[in-house]
Formats: C-alpha cells, structure tokens, sequence
C-alpha cells in the first residue's frame, strides 16, 4: 500500500536491444560469429521469432562480434524505415554503397572500388525500373543517357538489352570484387521485417536472391515466420474465407471459446480449409540455409532475465524497492508452462508503472498487487477468463473465488463456476489467487483498477460496458425467475440494459471481417433480446407470470450467446500483448 506520490519518479522501460543479451544470446552469437567468418560467404541465415522475442538484440550482438574481424563490413538495413519506396531494393543498395563508402575512409581501394560499382548498379536498376512501370518524369529526376554511357563501359558500344540485367551483372562485379576470392565479406543484416506490411516483406527477402550468384555476401534476417505465412499467402494463395455468418439462433452459444473465439461469436470458417498455395516454410526453406528459432524466456530463465532487466533499467532506489517487494512475487508465479516473450515481460512492466500513475490522480492510497494481479490474470492465457469475470462482475467473482481458495491447499476444488460455465482451478492459480493475487479478492471496489487497467489494455472501453451490461442482465433474468424481482421491476431494468447494449454494440463502426462479422452476429442477437425485452413489458402489464418459461427458453440462451460474442470481441479490441 502506498501513497500518489511513491510513484512520481517511476520510469518505463525502453524498447530498445538488450546491451547485455541474456537468455542463452550470447551462446548463439558466438555460434553463429564463427559460422559467418569461416565458411563461404554465399548463404542466408534466418533469426525466426514472434514479436519481441529478442531478434534484434540477437542481431545486435553478432554485429558487435563481427566488428573485430578487419575482414568482414557489417552493413544495417531497417527494412521499415523504406517502406514509402516502390522497391525495396533499392533503399538496401543504398545502404550497401553508404557502408563500403564509410569503410573505404575517402581513400581509393576495393571497398571504394565496391561502392561506385553497386551505386552504378542501383542507377540501373531505378532506370529499368522507371522505364518498365512509364513513370512520368523520369528524365527530370534521372539522366538515363548518362547511365546508359555508364553501362557501355567495357562492353565497347553495345547498347544494354535490359536495364535490370545490367545492373544485375554491375552488382554481381562489385560483390566479386570486395569479396577477393572469399578473403572478405559483407554480412547485410535485414531488421523490421515485422513492421513492414507482408508485401513488402516478402519483397526484401526476394531481393536477397540477387546476391547469391557470387562469393561475398551473408545475410542475417530477423523474421517472424507468421509474416512470411500472410505474405507468401498473399501472393501465392492460400488464406481462409468466411462462408458464413449464422443468424441469432441459440445453437452458438454451447461453443467453447477457448476452442474457437470465431465460433464463439457466430462465426464460420470455410470448411474446406484454406486455399492451396505455396507454404511459407517452404519459401523460407529454400531461403535460408541456416535457420534459427529464437525459444521464449522459459520459467528457469524468467528470474535470470528479470535481473538483467533490474541491472540495466533505469530506475531509482523507490522503483527498485517496489520491483523487488511486489513485481518479483507475482511474475514469479506468471511463467505456467509457456515460454514468455521478452518483450511483453517488459511492456507487463511498463504497463503495471502507467496503470500506478493514472491511479495517483485519485485521492487515497494505492495497491500495487491489485495492479499486478489484474495484470498477470489477464496476461496467462489460461487464468484470462478469471480477469473477465473480475472485470465484468467482481461483485459476484470474488467472494466465489475466495470461497474456492480459503481452504486447506489439499482440499480446495478443482474447478470453479462463474455465471454458469465451470473453471479449471489449478494448483498453480489457487496458490496465486490464494498468495500475491489475494489482495485483488478482498478490495472493496475494484472499479478504479478496472478501469485503469482496461485503459491500457483495449482500444474502446464501451466494449467492456457492453460485457458489463450483459452481465446485469443475467442476474437481473435470474432474480426473476427465482421470483426476488417482479416482472415489473425486471422490465424496467432489462428493457433499460438492453437499449443501452443496443448503443454501445451499434456505436463501433467496424471494417469487413473478423470484427465486421462479429458485430453483425451480436446486433442480431441485440434485436431478438429486444424483441423478448418487449414481450416481458406487456407480461408485466398483464401480470402474466407464465412468461417466465419463454424468458428461460429464449433470453437467456441469447444472453448467453451475447456474452460470448463480446468476450471475442473484446480479445480482437485489445492491445498491448
């Protein structure tokens, strides 16, 4: 527990490479250093990863290796940053020619000699380019008389056939040239593949092609294989289609979730399966020649990887004090059996530091593990469905939570039930629940952690409201069947629910697909609710209590099937991990 102001000097964690790699990195670079420097320099390694799991510090540190060798010219090329360019290719010769010209130091030799040769080339290349796709303006931009005189030279007075070939042919002398019959090389390290739009992506990595027909250049590429899949796809075929979006009959709502969130909210995949088409790990098999999956942090690397985070983060004494009292205790318990992702550990961090700081703006005291708890609930994939119904209806979810872990550890259940689905409740949760989560069980409003955290967590807070609404109106069609509400009451408070989730679904204007497609089944189930909604106002004026069956019957499978819709919708709505 601690006060608004402990937190005013607490500072985030930058997403920049690890100076100090951590995890094993440092073991792979040295590998792949070796591989890199004695064998012959005509091949591709891939670094394959998910978002953030260390590709660029890996990256970094076999450039740093790499360095103290007189023999080899590291050459960075940030993808990302040429995105606005029509070729890729030629922002890298850019690169290339930039770092030969840096290692040529203004003096005349081979690595001068290379970069005029892939400057020529580039020009060659823009020109065959510009040419093939009749770009207005050429002639203004671009002196192609005088490259053509450049690509006479050595070839007596014949005209080039193709602009490409000859500037194919220029690259392919520049890398003959530096390489000097393997004594040298340029390793081209290629980084922000994931940031690049899949096209583009695949772009770079068909362009490498190009260097392979000569001894001289290794690239290292960080990818992650999920964007070459959606690339080679794209242009080669094979993505799923939707088939079909079921109207509001209640035969969705026995659909687990946690199986198929598509399904969950009404939604159908082609049964056919995707289309056939090139596979993207066949692409990248014919690629690469050594390729490299990066693991997660596993659970016997989490404490390790949290002390390289402590020993390079910048922080003062108060935030040291806190990552050791309250981070530790819960990210102790947050590994489960999945490898974790570097970078989400670090935005875990960053985002329990702007979480503490919009609860300062509120007056009294602050709890961090409530923070924390809310955080690592939502983050485990397993223990996600405990943070929703804590943030849907922790009125309801903490006193069936602490009913089910205030028990001898020997004796507490095996699965709980919130509002009529059942929850494995293993041995690792209870004792978290039971331990550093405790405190998010026994708070007395949770509607300011709730809110802090779904800040930071969605893009749209109505999305939450609308799972919130849903939420009375299950209890409020259950009070009225066990008859603690009359039909008047209970029209009164549905009816008012239900337009209210007529706003908040209709208010999100949602593109074709996934979310389009979602929020036209839930819509659909909006305006049959309403239409039950209507009926329990003329059974109230009439006092008709044999509507109750139909309620039974047809709202509550529509609840139901609503409340499913949403809690897909919301995981498509969040960001951050």
């Amino acid at each position: 527990m601690a006060s608004a102001s402990a937190y005013a000097g607490f500072n985030v964690l930058l997403d920049t490479p690890a100076e100090e790699p951590g995890l094993g990195f440092d073991r792979y670079a040295a590998a792949l250093v070796e591989m890199i420097t004695n064998s012959r320099a005509e091949f591709a390694v891939g670094i394959f990863g998910t978002w953030g799991s260390g590709k660029t510090t890996l990256m970094r540190a076999i450039e740093q290796k790499l360095r103290a060798y007189d023999n080899v010219v590291p050459v960075w090329f940030a993808a990302w940053r040429y995105e606005k360019e029509p070729n890729l290719l030629l922002p890298l010769l850019d690169v290339l020619r930039e770092a030969l010209e840096k290692e040529a130091g203004g003096k005349k030799g081979w690595a001068h000699d290379a970069a005029v040769a892939v400057g020529h080339a580039g020009q060659a290349f823009l020109t065959g380019l510009s040419i093939t796709a009749n770009l207005p303006g050429v002639q203004a931009g671009l002196d192609v008389g005088r490259v053509m005189e450049t690509l006479k030279v050595g070839r007596k007075h014949r005209r080039p056939l193709s602009y490409y070939h000859s500037g194919f042919q220029m690259l392919r002398g520049a890398i003959k040239g530096l390489s000097a019959n393997g004594t040298r090389r340029v390793v081209i390290f290629i980084d922000d593949l994931d940031r690049c739009v899949p096209p583009n992506a695949l772009q770079v990595l068909e362009s490498m092609k190009l260097f392979f027909d000569e001894e001289g250049c290794i690239f290292v590429v960080g990818l992650d294989q999920d964007i070459v899949d959606r690339a080679v796809a794209e242009k080669y075929g094979g993505s799923p289609v939707i088939v079909s979006v079921p109207g509001p009959a209640a035969a969705v709502t026995d659909v687990s979730i946690a199986s198929d969130p598509h399904a969950a909210a009404g939604v159908r995949l082609d049964p056919a399966g995707p289309r056939p088409g090139v596979s993207g790990s066949d692409y990248v098999k014919k690629l690469f020649q050594v390729p490299l999956a990066l693991p997660g942090i596993k659970p016997h690397e989490l404490p390790g990887y949290l002390d390289m985070i402590e020993r390079s983060a910048d922080f003062r004494e108060a935030q040291r004090r806190d990552f050791a009292a309250n981070v530790r205790p819960h990210f102790r318990s947050l590994h489960g059996d999945l490898p974790a992702n570097p970078r989400e550990i670090k935005l875990l961090l960053n985002l329990y530091t702007l979480q503490l700081k919009m609860l300062s703006t509120r007056p009294g005291t602050i709890l961090p593990n409530v923070v924390l708890a809310l955080l690592c609930l939502n983050f485990h994939p397993d223990w996600k469905p405990f943070y929703d119904h804590l943030a849907t209806d922790p009125g309801y979810t903490q006193p069936e939570l602490l009913q089910a872990i205030d028990r001898d550890p020997d004796d507490r259940p095996k699965s709980v039930w919130l509002a009529g689905i059942e929850y494995r409740l293993t041995p690792e949760l209870a004792a978290y629940l039971a331990g550093p989560a405790r405190p998010a069980l026994t708070e007395a409003d949770l509607r300011p952690y709730i809110s802090a955290a779904e800040s930071t967590w969605s893009t749209d807070p109505r999305v939450l409201e609308a799972r919130i609404v849903v939420s009375r109106l299950r209890h409020a069609g259950t009070d009225l069947v066990a008859g603690q509400l009359t039909l008047a009451q209970a029209a009164r408070k549905i009816s008012m629910d239900v337009d209210r989730l007529d706003t908040l679904i209709g208010g999100r204007l949602e593109s074709p697909g996934w979310l389009g497609a979602i929020q036209r089944q839930l819509r659909a189930n909006v305006a049959a609710l309403i239409n039950v909604a209507r009926e329990l106002e003329t059974a109230a004026k009439l006092n008709d209590a044999g509507f109750l069956p139909k309620w039974t019957d047809t709202a509550v499978p529509l609840i139901k099937a609503l409340d499913d819709g949403l809690l897909a919708w919301h995981r498509y709505v969040s960001r951050g991990l």
